[in-house]
C-alpha cells in the first residue's frame, strides 16, 4: 500500500471545508479536481480517502449521478 499524499490531502479537506463554511454544501469531487488542479479520478480518489478518516458528507450516489451527466 501506498503511502498517502499529506499534502494533497490537507489541502483537499482545507478546499472542503472551506466550500462547506462559504456555501453550507461540500464541493462535487469535479469541483475539487479543478480547485487542486488534478485529474477527476484523483479527486474522486482523495475525497475516499478523507470520507475514510473523518466524518462522511458525500451523497451516497454521487459517482452514479456523474455518470449519468458523463453520458
Amino acid at each position: 500500500m501506498t503511502e498517502p499524499d499529506l499534502e494533497l490531502l490537507d489541502r483537499a479537506y482545507a478546499a472542503i471545508m472551506s466550500q462547506i463554511v462559504e456555501t453550507a454544501t461540500a464541493p462535487h469531487f469535479t469541483e475539487l479536481a479543478s480547485t487542486l488542479g488534478v485529474q477527476i479520478e484523483r479527486a474522486r480518489d482523495l475525497t475516499h480517502e478523507l470520507v475514510a478518516m473523518t466524518p462522511g458528507w458525500t451523497h451516497p450516489r454521487s459517482e452514479e449521478h456523474t455518470s449519468e451527466l458523463q453520458s
